[in-house]
């Protein structure tokens, strides 16, 4: 799981984020059939898989949803994926408590994809409700060519946001950039308004990538003019961050009723260095009244690197962030505190190599012994068949009368026999190749099975502590205050128990204040294990989650082609 930041602004200071890969879909939420578990999770209600609603035809701008995904791709081949949703309200930016949303995900039935518990939740003190996602192993060709569609509904069951889940055929596919937007409003007025759109670009391991290019496209710009100020295309700066600032201007009559029915959609772009692109969409609703001014901004930015402590208890991971009023400009000396709360768990275990390489070569014996071997004794077979057959075509007497008509039997036989064999053989060929790219797939030292997710972990398994870095000893504490330097920012240094690596996210608040009015950020944060500890071939403490390894099976990635 990547970390990925995101940020939200209460009172007037609003932040809108899209995190990593979503997706949606077309005929509504499905889940696995006889599931009814929400592994804790606080719901009111859900769908049993027996139906699904309609596509809502309406939006909702009282809400917005930023999404974030514990993969950046599912796998074709059958895959899980952990979405959690943080409901925001689109007046304060604060986060929504107690609020009834379902997920729906478009054409569930069709592309084989449905919620493993169920679609009504209630989202948490914090605003977040947790769904897993099940894939099931699919050769459904629109699934890598669209990808997963994923809704947001209220009440009402009208949409809140949407989000999209991108689909590949391989690890190898799947990119290693991604995307993190953020803007500081979530409602432009057509009476003419400014917003901040920050994009951050991000590794696989959540850590901050510097000095790469993203691009932030206005959609339909020419129709709903809507402009960005300077250049759409950016390097990305120390934090990882590429700011844009987008302008509407006065607009009425037919443009402003298309707007506030529509709103203002957006993209933004990172290419990886395997040229696949990773597209992030963002739209911002419109309204005919005014809108709030927000007053400042927190950033953060992580390096994405871990250390060990001496007893290999605690990894940790130093992050920065900085505070800048609606200018931009930094604010030194600010006070900023500093919060950690759980928002999941997750079931499951690391599968290592050797038991990987176990099952390839189970596979590839079962291929021999299985199918090849009996291929090979019916190929024997009809080529002594057609051995027999040739001998006795050349054995008839020409000037026997019947000699034409035994021909032509003996012949069309010797046809027939021909076709199997060339069928034998193009099956031996197929299965000789499938067996030469099994033994290709690269195998990494550990395979993360993601089962379900906890929805509701208990705050006594809280993993994650910042640093009191006035003490010598490092000591950890849930809560601590930071002072701004002359540039606007502050480091600070995070905790957390080796064993939840993968296995439990938490959310890091930020809170301070500027012109006398509150600014309220939030940083998802799902722990990571040192790289070094993933390929190590010695039994790791986070090798099984402390939530429960679940009893989910494995879907090998080469299932495909056996």
């Amino acid at each position: 799981m990547s970390k990925n930041v995101g940020l939200k602004l209460s009172t007037v200071a609003l932040a809108v984020f899209l995190a990593s890969c979503g997706g949606g879909g077309s005929e509504g939420y499905f889940n696995q059939e006889g599931s009814s578990s929400n592994n804790g999770g606080s719901t009111d209600g859900g769908n049993n898989g027996t139906g699904e609603p309609s596509i809502p035809v309406e939006e909702t701008k009282d809400l917005y949803a930023n999404f974030k995904a514990s993969k950046t791709a599912m796998l074709i081949s059958g895959d899980t994926l952990v979405l959690s949703v943080q409901v925001l309200d689109s007046e304060t930016g604060g986060a929504t408590a107690g609020e009834p949303v379902t997920l729906q995900l478009v054409d569930a039935k069709s592309l084989g994809v449905s919620i493993d518990g169920l679609a009504v939740q209630t989202t948490d003190t914090n605003g977040y409700a947790v769904y897993t996602l099940k894939l099931a192993a699919s050769q459904n060709q629109d699934l890598l060519s669209k990808g997963i569609t994923v809704n947001l509904l209220n009440t009402e069951k009208k949409k809140i946001s949407e989000t999209h889940i991108s689909v590949v055929e391989s690890e190898a596919e799947k990119p290693q950039y991604d995307l993190f937007v953020q803007t500081n409003k979530n409602l432009l007025s057509v009476k003419g308004d400014i917003a901040t759109i920050t994009v951050k670009a991000l590794d696989t391991n959540g850590g901050s990538l510097s000095g790469k290019t993203v691009s932030l496209a206005v959609l339909d710009y020419v129709n709903n003019r809507v402009t960005i100020d300077g250049l759409s295309i950016k390097p990305t700066d120390e934090l990882g961050n590429a700011i844009f600032t987008v302008r509407l201007p006065l607009v009425t009559g037919t443009l402003a009723t298309n707007l506030i029915e529509n709103g203002i959609g957006f993209e933004a772009t990172i290419i990886d260095p395997k040229n696949v692109k990773v597209v992030k969409p963002l739209k911002l609703d419109v309204v005919e009244g005014n809108t709030a001014t927000p007053v400042g901004n927190i950033t953060f930015g992580n390096a994405g690197v871990l250390s060990v402590n001496s007893e290999k208890t605690f990894y940790s991971e130093d992050i920065s962030a900085q505070v800048v009023d609606i200018d931009g400009k930094p604010l030194p000396n600010q006070k900023v505190t500093m919060s950690i709360d759980i928002i999941s768990g997750a079931i499951g275990r690391y599968i290592l190599s050797s038991e990987l390489e176990g099952l390839r070569k189970e596979d590839i014996l079962n291929i021999d012994i299985n199918q090849l071997k009996p291929l090979n004794s019916q190929l024997n077979n009809q080529n002594l068949m057609l051995e027999n057959l040739n001998g006795q075509l050349s054995l008839i007497d020409d000037a026997d009368p019947d000699a034409k008509v035994k021909k032509a039997t003996i012949q069309s036989q010797i046809n027939s026999i021909n076709l199997q064999i060339k069928q034998i053989q193009n099956n031996i060929a197929e299965l000789t190749e499938n067996k030469a790219l099994i033994s290709r797939f690269v195998i990494q030292p550990r395979t993360y099975l993601l089962c379900s997710a906890v929805t509701t972990p208990s705050n006594t398994s809280l993993a994650t502590s910042l640093v009191n870095r006035d003490k010598v000893d490092d000591s950890a504490v849930n809560e601590y205050s930071y002072t701004t330097s002359a540039t606007g920012s502050f480091d600070f240094k995070v905790n957390y128990l080796r064993r939840y690596a993968g296995w439990q996210t938490v959310q890091i608040k930020a809170s301070t204040s500027v012109s006398g009015k509150v600014v309220e950020s939030t940083m998802l944060y799902p722990l990571n294990a040192l790289k070094s500890d993933l390929e190590a071939d010695v039994g790791q403490p986070f090798d099984r989650s402390p939530y429960g390894s679940g009893t989910c099976s494995y879907q090998k990635p080469w299932e495909n082609l056996l």
